[in-house]
């Protein structure tokens, strides 16, 4: 069987926070990617000690091979910054073990599996979505989003997503419920209406709200030069050192921004474009394009 599964990495979440004591986040899928596929030699670059463990994990259910023999993972994602590397490369390797063994993907049972191991970002499901991310109790579809560029600026700090997700924050995360709250009607509402004003409106109520618990000392001063520059808001990483700036398509120079950005921050530090997408685990074949 020759086949090639692509799963989408994150901008961090278009926003984050706890209601009613569920960790909820809002899915910010960009195009950057984790591809894995079936091979005879495995390449086994980016074939950690996650994507081990729920392959373990898989083979106590599942009757077929989820060893991690013959798999070929590549990522173009950087780890622990908060693009949801980790749950990219879990969910491509269970894919392919999943077409290897039933010719379908289970996104119920990928989800189940991959929160077994560690919190796991929404972007495995199509869209925009709503997603429990600790226990995935909560999961429900916003919708696809409108064209919405990112220019990702990648800070020198990694966080390990399991340890920062075990803190007890819930007091923290009782006193900004109000702001979750605003954020998520406002980037549902965006979603629906197809308004990236309303969406990083939400997302930027989101990213300050989270500073009293991931401090990022250049947020605000980010998210000033963002506005100047006819941006429409700002995004993080909750759980990481990410920081996107939001731009409707055609409104900004890139050569322009990075200089704004170099003069703001003083050091060289990775800046991804990206573009917002809707998530999911693709299949296509080995060789081919996928869309």
């Amino acid at each position: 069987m020759s086949f090639l599964v692509r799963v989408p990495g994150s901008c961090g979440e278009l926003a984050q926070g706890s209601i009613d004591g569920i960790r909820l986040h809002v899915s910010c899928p960009v195009n950057r990617y984790t591809w894995a596929a079936p091979e005879n030699e495995s390449q086994q670059r980016r074939l950690g000690l996650k994507v081990r463990k729920a392959l373990a994990l898989a083979a106590t259910f599942w009757k077929g091979d989820a060893s991690a023999d013959g798999l070929s993972l590549y990522s173009g994602l950087p780890v622990g910054k908060g693009m949801a590397s980790s749950t990219a490369d879990i969910a491509a390797a269970l894919a392919v073990r999943q077409m290897t063994a039933r010719s379908f993907i289970d996104l119920d049972e990928t989800a189940r599996l991959a929160l077994a191991v560690e919190p796991t970002d929404g972007v495995i499901f199509e869209g925009i979505t709503l997603f429990d991310h600790y226990r995935g109790t909560v999961r429900r579809g916003l919708g696809n989003p409108p064209s919405l560029d990112i220019l990702a600026i990648e800070f020198e700090e990694t966080v390990d997503t399991v340890s920062f997700n075990q803190r007890d924050y819930l007091k923290a995360a009782r006193e900004q419920t109000r702001s979750v709250l605003a954020a998520f009607g406002l980037i549902e509402e965006g979603l629906r209406e197809g308004c990236v004003r309303k969406i990083g409106e939400g997302a930027t109520l989101s990213a300050l709200a989270h500073q009293n618990l991931l401090r990022k000392p250049d947020l605000e001063r980010i998210l000033k030069m963002t506005l100047d520059l006819g941006g429409v808001g700002v995004n993080i990483a909750h759980s990481g050192s990410i920081v996107g700036m939001l731009f409707r398509p055609g409104t900004y120079r890139l050569g322009a921004v990075r200089r704004r950005i170099w003069n703001l921050l003083r050091r060289p530090l990775p800046i991804h474009p990206l573009q917002l997408r809707g998530g999911g685990i693709e299949v296509g074949r080995a060789g081919g394009e996928i869309e």
